[in-house]
């Protein structure tokens, strides 16, 4: 879902990783506030279309 968009993440070595996940934790990483707020719009269509919610 990230990975479509291009917006956000962080170069790794020779990769670019847009976010960590492990069991039902998500980490969206950014370098700039932009990338940030573009990846969080797009996380939150997903979760509409998918009807779930975040639960904080």
């Amino acid at each position: 879902m990230f990975r479509k968009g291009q917006a956000g993440g962080v170069v790794m070595g020779k990769e670019k990783v847009w976010s960590l996940a492990y069991a039902d934790d998500l980490v969206v990483l950014a370098r700039e506030e932009k990338g940030m707020k573009e990846m969080l719009g797009n996380m939150e269509k997903y979760m509409r279309r998918k009807k779930l919610t975040v639960i904080f």
